[in-house]
């Protein structure tokens, strides 16, 4: 089994930030439970009892570590079930990795087949709340208003971290206040395709556009103080003077804790801000196709779930 997903990895089309987060499940997981074995003896009943035994504790400890005191680290363990979403993941490595063991002719059957994927977990969206938003974006613009420009952008539109990382000026069309989403920026900071694999375009209101129109003439001027000058390809978001490299997103979430730990907010991830903006277009009664498509959701279902 070890061989066959190193195999599967080699020909699986994957984007890079995917396969980082299957190495690390394999590896973890996969490998140390299933390496050994040959594949045509993973049945069913043993993937199943696999499972049952993360959902009582990640390390499969079965009882017998719960409460005793680990040498290596000096903490005494607790038994914390797997997540459903994780064992979702680890269903959807095991079930291509052994088809295509079928394909290669090491299998007559697929295993996984038979096998029902682990239940989603319920979304629990916290998105914040007017009074935090203005207090979210009151703290930015005080300290850097790119920043808070950065912020407010996620707000109005929507767009994931790697969205905005990935814009440039080329993408957005003042003429008519849209911003085209082509592409995202990914772990190593270089352009990918979006999450869905979709071009999308996303309206802005006049107080957007003048935002990012004032960003706009602080960037090229930050820029000819260095020598540089902005261009279409230049990142809308970036650190660098001349705008070259588009900030990481690693950088955004990390800021954006840091803002709101020191704000005490309820929710310390960037990705309530998204929340916050689907939320209000679903009150103030924006029909869900368009919010689905503004969010860049694959279907309506998507949005109402989470």
């Amino acid at each position: 089994m070890a061989k066959l997903l190193d195999q599967w990895m080699d020909v699986a089309r994957i984007e890079e930030s995917t396969r980082d987060r299957y190495v690390i499940a394999i590896d973890q997981y996969l490998k140390p439970t299933f390496g050994e074995p040959q594949a045509a003896k993973l049945g069913p009943q043993l993937i199943e009892l696999f499972y049952a035994r993360l959902t009582r504790c990640r390390e499969q400890c079965e009882g017998r570590l719960d409460g005793r005191i680990a040498p290596a680290t000096g903490r005494r363990h607790e038994c914390r079930p797997l997540s459903n979403a994780y064992l979702r993941k680890l269903h959807y490595i095991l079930k291509p990795a052994l088809q295509r063991a079928v394909v290669w002719g090491y299998l007559s059957s697929n295993p996984m087949d038979a096998i029902q994927a682990p239940p989603e977990d319920d979304p629990e969206p916290d998105p914040p709340s007017n009074a935090e938003v203005a207090t979210i974006l009151n703290d930015a613009w005080r300290h850097d208003l790119d920043w808070g420009t950065l912020l407010f952008l996620i707000m109005v539109t929507g767009c994931r971290r790697g969205e905005l990382c990935g814009l440039r000026w080329q993408n957005v069309d003042f003429d008519t206040n849209v911003i085209t989403v082509r592409r995202a920026t990914g772990k190593t900071n270089r352009l990918k395709k979006t999450k869905t694999g979709r071009i999308r375009r996303v309206a802005i209101d006049m107080v957007t556009a003048d935002l990012l129109k004032a960003h706009l003439a602080r960037r090229q001027e930050q820029a000819t103080a260095f020598g540089a000058q902005i261009t279409p390809d230049s990142y809308v978001f970036s650190l660098s003077p001349d705008s070259a490299d588009p900030i990481k997103k690693g950088t955004v979430t990390q800021r954006y804790g840091r803002l709101a730990r020191r704000n005490k907010l309820r929710s310390t991830r960037l990705q309530s801000l998204r929340d916050y903006s689907v939320t209000e277009l679903l009150v103030a009664g924006v029909d869900i196709r368009t919010v689905s498509g503004r969010h860049g959701h694959s279907r309506g279902a998507t949005t109402l779930r989470h």
